[in-house]
């Protein structure tokens, strides 16, 4: 995404302002699919960016999408995605999602609780339909080094490995309107390392091959998740995609006469779209306090709440610059214009030692869990608009 491109964007359309390279989001599709376990399916986790534009590309690229409510269910409809092509996550589907998602007809359910599948055996005998399910397993031991933990610890999502017994699969098993698939897991987000994600797909495909071997069901559907990183920051390394190749396709060899009849699936938000994206915002007061200098914005946590790191465990800052400016160089605090201390999205950056008021920051990496990952209720500031663009084709505007 070239200075020019983003300069053309905010004299058109001004601060503060999420800009897309859509051409990068299709590229990064085809790059991640090519790298998967042979004949693998690739779903795109709409909860990173539901624009129904993404829908639509992801979709053109022979990926399903992936939601977490009724709402990410019309989105994904309304950008022209077939129910058979959608799954639907999360721990708290309410009764009327449930009812939404099964008359929609979508692919699979992944339950998390038996609570959930009774739920859905009561809908589908009142509609007359035999509903797809995957049971999502949280794991007894905690696995790998993702940035935010899915396994082994205490979670609202999915069933504990330990309650897999032979009384749960009688009764999920005797449901006439429930066909039960297969298994969903998810380890964790931002893994960089492919040798652990090529062993959090192996733990998946032998806990799904046991179960299925132990309690007689057809496995015919395995999601091992996703998880795959980007790098935020200085230290640390893009994911290694030569290495994931060659661990996927292993893993295929060592699998294939066992796994017959049955595909594996993987989702993926995060490294498909958090490049494609920058949010850029203009510095409306330059001021110092306490020996500190800090950078006041049109924007901040309240739309972009992850540069804040509002909900994480670690902290630290995205990569930013200041647009058409470089030389010497401080340290600055960057913050947003909301009446909270929380809204500082930049601690002791390093950013041209001139930057001043009028100038434009450019935050990197903010194509996934930007806007609809934020507070923008807070202080009711009008929302930013987001723009995509291909090549040298213009400018469209997604919201």
């Amino acid at each position: 995404m070239t200075s020019d491109i983003q300069k053309r964007a905010v004299w058109q359309y001004g601060t503060p302002l999420y800009l897309y390279d859509l051409e990068q989001f299709r590229l990064k599709i085809n790059k991640l699919r090519k790298h998967l376990f042979p004949q693998s399916g690739l779903f795109f986790s709409m909860k990173a960016n539901p624009l129904p534009k993404f829908c639509d590309i992801a979709y053109r690229g022979r990926c399903g999408v992936e939601i977490a409510s009724a709402g990410e269910l019309s989105l994904s409809l309304s950008a022209g995605v077939k129910p058979e092509d959608i799954i639907f996550t999360g721990p708290g589907k309410t009764e009327r999602e449930l009812e939404q998602a099964i008359e929609a007809g979508i692919f699979i359910v992944n339950a998390e609780s038996i609570q959930e599948i009774r739920k859905i055996q009561k809908i589908a005998r009142k509609k007359e339909r035999v509903v797809p399910i995957a049971l999502r397993i949280n794991p007894h031991e905690r696995k790998g080094s993702g940035k935010v933990q899915m396994s082994g610890i205490a979670s609202q999502f999915g069933i504990e490995e330990e309650d897999l017994t032979e009384p749960l699969f009688e009764e999920i098993l005797s449901m006439p309107n429930i066909s039960l698939c297969g298994i969903h897991v998810y380890m964790g987000t931002s893994i960089l390392k492919a040798e652990e994600i090529c062993e959090n797909t192996e733990y998946v495909i032998q806990l799904g091959l046991r179960l299925a071997n132990t309690y007689s069901f057809e496995l015919t559907y395995l999601n091992a998740g996703g998880g795959f990183g980007i790098p935020y920051f200085p230290k640390e390394r893009e994911l290694d995609m030569k290495e994931l190749d060659s661990g996927m396709k292993q893993l295929g060899n060592t699998y294939k006469s066992q796994l017959t009849g049955t595909r594996v699936y993987f989702e993926s938000g995060r490294y498909l779209l958090a490049e494609c994206g920058v949010f850029l915002i203009r510095v409306l007061y330059r001021k110092k306090s306490k020996g500190n200098c800090y950078l006041v914005c049109d924007g901040g946590a309240n739309f972009h709440a992850a540069s804040a790191f509002l909900g994480r465990f670690v902290r630290g800052n995205f990569p930013m610059y200041v647009l058409g400016k470089s030389g010497e160089e401080q340290e600055f605090y960057v913050t947003g214009p909301s009446c909270t201390p929380t809204d500082l999205i930049g601690q002791k950056v390093r950013l041209p030692k001139n930057t001043k008021e009028g100038d434009i920051i450019v935050i990197e990496k903010s194509g996934a869990y930007g806007l609809t990952y934020s507070p923008y209720g807070f202080l009711s500031h009008s929302l930013p608009m987001e723009i995509g663009y291909r090549g040298e084709e213009g400018f469209e505007i997604l919201r």
